[in-house]
This record gives C-alpha cells, sequence and structure tokens, in this order.
C-alpha cells in the first residue's frame, strides 16, 4: 500500500530538488534551460501522483480514462506553448521529467521492499 507520508515527503524532496535545480539552471546556464527543469519537474511529477491518488481513491475505469485524457490534454498544451515558442529547452524538460519520475520510482520501490514491523 502507498503511505500518505512517503508521498508527502517524496513530494516536498521533489519540490525543493526541483525549485533549486530550476534556480541554478537559470542562474549559470540561461534562463530558458532553468525553465524547461521546472515545466519538466511539473510533468514529470504529474504523472506518479496521479496514479498515486488514482490506487488510493479506488476509482473506477472510466475515471482512468478521463484523467489520462485530462493529462495527455495538459501535456499538449504545455509542450506547444512553451516548446513550441521556443521559450525552454527541449532537453531540459526531458532532464526535468526523469530526475522527478526517476525519485519516484526509487521512493515507491524503496518502501515497497523496505522491512514491514512484523518481519523485524
Amino acid at each position: 500500500m502507498i503511505d500518505k507520508p512517503l508521498v508527502v515527503r517524496t513530494s516536498l524532496l521533489a519540490g525543493v530538488i526541483l525549485l533549486v535545480g530550476a534556480a541554478l539552471s537559470a542562474l549559470f546556464i540561461s534562463p530558458a534551460f532553468g525553465g524547461g527543469i521546472l515545466l519538466g519537474g511539473v510533468v514529470g511529477a504529474t504523472t506518479p501522483l496521479s496514479w498515486i491518488w488514482f490506487l488510493v481513491t479506488k476509482k473506477n475505469k472510466g475515471f482512468a480514462t478521463m484523467l489520462l485524457m485530462t493529462k495527455l490534454g495538459l501535456y499538449g498544451g504545455l509542450f506547444y506553448l512553451f516548446i513550441g515558442n521556443n521559450l525552454v529547452a527541449p532537453i531540459a524538460v526531458f532532464l526535468g521529467i526523469t530526475a522527478i519520475t526517476t525519485l519516484y520510482t526509487i521512493a515507491l520501490y524503496s518502501s515497497f521492499s523496505a522491512p514491514t514491523e512484523e518481519s523485524r
């Protein structure tokens, strides 16, 4: 089962890493690169958080389809606005998505493989 404290801690850690990474990138590389990291982090966090919320609330398949279509529309709109108009660097968006998704994956897998109180 996915615990709420784990999701909150991981989300706070992801937010801090995302803001620090975007700020340092904007300062030392370029504002477009920093903005790309920020956009990628937001998109990267949306997917795990939406599916965690979906699993916890135990909604039906129709709701999952609606959630998927909404996310795809959001991603398409954000990518069109920011990447299509050359406001952010596409490689930075990729790096932001990869970093945040990896963080959520490691946190969730480590919680599944951690020993429980009964087995100690």
